[in-house]
């Protein structure tokens, strides 16, 4: 079995015993500092899942009700002007590539799909839960300019500018033990500036950084077409590293916490 083979193989597995893990995740870098070739490109898939914290502002909120049993309809949110806080939690296999076409940027376009999808407000004493149980899409693009050059002394530092949009449907509502069926689209941009430093270790590049975003949040009744939006920002710090487990194959691990928290996992091909 050659070495490609072996690779693809053991990247299989890698991401099937990723899938079991319950672990939590937002927008990935998945790379460390070192500065890519110039004329080179990178192909990448990863998984995770993710936990953040949007915020909707709750006006003209009774143009979005889900139906309730033996008909009629029930609003969801109470209109007051007030932002409401939420918890999301996401589950995305994603696909990325990455283009240094000359001696500058390095260029980066990624798109996907959202497994699972959950929002969790409260309402009173009450907990909300709305659900996608079909998958979603998302799509990104980013760049990178590397400030400083690793040396057998030094540690490489670089800048990380990206955007992601995700779109899916709110198809299942859950409140105080009842289930009712809903129509809302859900959607959020999400711009992120990331700095970061690594250093490689014989076959393994740790790096660490911090990531500030700022999340644009909107659900959409598909039936009214009323909306809700809302805007937040988050600051969180990362970890990870990239493990070179055969000549321009890696396989890299992430996590970040604070505002949000996260793990991604992935397989890297360089050429």
């Amino acid at each position: 079995m050659d070495i490609h083979k072996k690779s693809i193989i053991i990247g299989g597995l890698f991401f099937y015993f990723f899938s079991l893990a319950n672990c939590a995740v937002a927008s990935e870098l998945l790379t460390g500092a070192y500065q890519m070739d110039g004329k080179s490109w990178n192909v990448s898939v990863y998984g995770g899942q993710s936990r953040i914290k949007p915020v909707i502002t709750m006006e003209n909120s009774g143009s979005i009700h889900v139906p309730v049993s033996g008909g009629g309809t029930q609003d969801i949110f109470v209109s007051n002007g007030a932002d409401q806080k939420m918890t999301a939690d996401q589950q995305n296999m994603v696909a990325s590539i990455e283009i240094r076409p000359r001696d500058g940027l390095v260029y980066r376009l990624k798109a996907g799909t959202v497994q699972s999808y959950s929002v969790a407000y409260d309402s009173g004493s009450i907990v909300n839960n709305l659900q996608a149980t079909r998958p979603g899409i998302l799509w990104g693009m980013g760049l990178r300019w590397n400030v400083t050059q690793a040396t057998p002394v030094s540690t490489a530092f670089s800048f990380d500018l990206g955007y992601t949009r995700t779109d899916l449907t709110l198809d299942k509502f859950q409140s105080n033990g009842q289930t009712e069926a809903s129509d809302i689209h859900w959607s959020q941009d999400e711009f992120q500036l990331a700095f970061m430093g690594s250093r490689r270790i014989k076959r393994v590049e740790p790096y660490a950084g911090i990531k500030i975003a700022r999340l644009y949040s909107a659900l959409t009744g598909n039936d009214t077409k009323g909306r809700l939006k809302g805007q937040v920002d988050e600051a969180s710090a990362l970890v990870g590293a990239k493990i070179e487990m055969f000549d321009r194959e890696y396989v890299t691990v992430e996590g970040s916490w604070f505002d949000e928290k996260s793990l991604h996992a992935g397989f890297n091909l360089s050429f």
